[in-house]
């Protein structure tokens, strides 16, 4: 949401450089009056030059910036996330959102700090007292309705621990109680040191699973539920 008001505005401010780029054309019969109204055109051109390249030298650095902000996580869990996400059938995406509030990113997913249990199970499902079994966590959600999509991936400080934080993670998230909508369908998958689960309506979760697969060819699905 921050960087589309940035956005509007970046639009209004070239607007408005734009629309204010207009010359007066005066007329004299004066030889002396000609004179000065090409003074006046010289100067009202370098001065248009002058707003032309402050216009561009703006439009460019907003674009640089534009261009860090939508910088796509590619690393670690984040990055897991992002490689399943790019699979995933462009007919077949929707509006997402990742990260933690320290950390948001719109139409990615986004690191999520492990240093709030709470957090990380109100919004993922982790356990929070399993939460010293992770060193790293992000999460990928439908931007409207987090029951219509929730996905999160884990890395394990222990990957010996996979099929107990696996469980851990699968009755967590089977027991919770739903507000807004109820999910369909829970998968729990293992790729490599990560841990990834993810739950919503049948349609999505079916297409998210089927990037996984795509992705990943030594992903493992550890479990797979109907949430009642």
């Amino acid at each position: 949401m921050k960087k589309l008001v940035v956005m509007m505005l970046t639009g209004v401010m070239v607007f408005s450089l734009a629309a204010c780029g207009g010359k007066d054309e005066i007329a004299q019969n004066s030889e002396s009056s000609v004179e000065s109204s090409s003074s006046v055109e010289s100067t009202a051109e370098e001065s248009s030059a002058e707003e032309s390249s402050t216009e561009e030298s703006s439009t460019e650095e907003n674009g640089q910036e534009s261009e860090s902000a939508e910088a796509v996580e590619t690393e670690g869990a984040a990055g897991v996330l992002n490689t399943i996400w790019e699979k995933v059938d462009p007919e077949n995406r929707f509006a997402v959102a990742g990260g933690d509030a320290e950390n948001s990113v719109m139409e990615s997913a986004g690191t999520v700090a492990v240093t709030d249990g709470e957090l990380i199970d109100s919004m993922l499902g982790f356990p929070a007292d399993k939460i010293e079994m992770i060193d790293d966590a992000a999460s990928l959600m439908h931007m409207m309705n987090a029951n219509t999509f929730t996905g999160g991936a884990y890395h394990l400080a222990d990957p010996a621990k996979m099929d107990e934080a696996a469980q851990a993670v699968r009755e967590n998230i089977l027991n919770r109680q739903w507000m807004c909508g109820f999910p369909e369908k829970l998968v729990v998958v293992s790729v490599d040191d990560y841990l990834i689960s993810f739950f919503g309506k049948n349609d999505q979760v079916a297409n998210f699973k089927t990037a996984l697969v795509g992705a990943y060819e030594n992903a493992q699905i550890i479990s797979e539920d109907d949430i009642e």
